[in-house]
């Protein structure tokens, strides 16, 4: 792919949802984990999340002050995308004998509008599904609310494996 300027007038904020089930880092990380998706330090950043039917809207944490290797000021922080989508592990449901989890295969258009903007909140919107897909559009916001980035068309495919018996 290639890399261009964005030409769209940068979106100011987006409307959220107030209703819905309140989920707290606890939760989402046991989701993660029985989806066999561990994660720990700098990518454990889902603080909460609040699931509004189709669309999730995760709280993010501040990165931890060391981050050793990865102290200079990124585009787009790599942790704070990747833990945008961990609530969405909420709604996978595991099947017996089986380990049931999601990995991002595609990202049709991503468009950045504050490079270098610490990601506060992440709203994900569940757009399509299909028995071996999900596909979910993003909107990462500042600590003011102002949109940082948009991904659309994110693709996240099912994997399924046994489930191991010990």
């Amino acid at each position: 792919g290639m890399v261009l300027p964005e030409m769209a007038p940068t979106p100011a904020t987006i409307d959220l949802p107030t209703d819905g089930i309140l989920y707290d880092e606890a939760a989402i990380y046991a989701a993660t984990e029985r989806c066999r998706m561990g994660y720990s330090g700098a990518f454990r950043l889902a603080g909460s999340a609040r699931v509004c039917g189709d669309v999730t809207i995760t709280e993010l944490v501040a990165q931890p002050a060391d981050l050793g290797f990865f102290t200079d000021v990124q585009v787009l922080d790599p942790p704070s995308y990747d833990a945008s989508f961990h609530a969405i592990f909420l709604g996978i449901a595991q099947q017996p004998g089986q380990v049931v989890g999601e990995l991002p295969v595609r990202i049709e258009r991503l468009s950045l509008f504050r490079s270098g903007t610490p990601v506060h909140r992440a709203v994900t919107r569940l757009v399509r599904q299909a028995a071996d897909a999900r596909v979910f559009d993003i909107t990462l916001l500042s600590a003011e609310g102002e949109v940082v980035c948009e991904g659309r068309g994110v693709v996240m495919r099912r994997i399924v494996r046994a489930a191991w018996r010990g």
